[in-house]
């Protein structure tokens, strides 16, 4: 991962859902918010009481949001 290349998100065109646990202390909200805000078309959805793992922590709420996105 030390040789990724940044994402150009200028490229991104497609409607974009991203997902943050509130408590994630590895890829907290505000990560998700600051690249949201490169995005033409994104949203954030911060699930609460939930870590880094979001389909273990918070299965329903990770599946609702995805559904409400798709």
């Amino acid at each position: 991962m030390a040789a990724a290349v940044a994402a150009d998100a200028a490229a991104i065109k497609a409607p974009v859902l991203l997902v943050a646990g509130r408590d994630d202390a590895i890829s907290p909200p505000a990560n998700s918010e600051s690249f949201a805000a490169d995005l033409a078309n994104a949203r954030v959805q911060v699930l609460e009481q939930c870590g880094h793992w979001h389909p273990i922590e918070q299965p329903a709420a990770l599946n609702a949001a995805l559904r409400e996105f798709l």
